[in-house]
């Protein structure tokens, strides 16, 4: 009997304390979700702009309205 409580004395001792590691982050695949829309939104706001300097060339040639001096984004 004294054999059975030392191999469990060395059994318990052996087990490392503490809580387990996590495996992953739990916000990792949300992250990863609003990184992905993020590129998307940034390549869509990049040809919108690109179409809107066409649009603004374009009504320029065609002498269909003035552009104002500022050429700048609104705050």
């Amino acid at each position: 009997m004294a054999q059975g409580r030392e191999q469990a004395i060395r059994a318990g001792l052996s087990k490392p304390r503490g809580r387990k590691p996590s495996d992953k982050n739990p916000l990792a695949a949300e992250n990863a979700r609003l990184q992905a829309e993020i590129q998307r939104l940034q390549a869509c706001l990049t040809q919108a702009e690109r179409i809107i300097d066409v649009q603004k060339k374009l009504s320029q040639l065609l002498g269909l309205c003035e552009i104002p001096a500022h050429t700048g984004r609104a705050s």
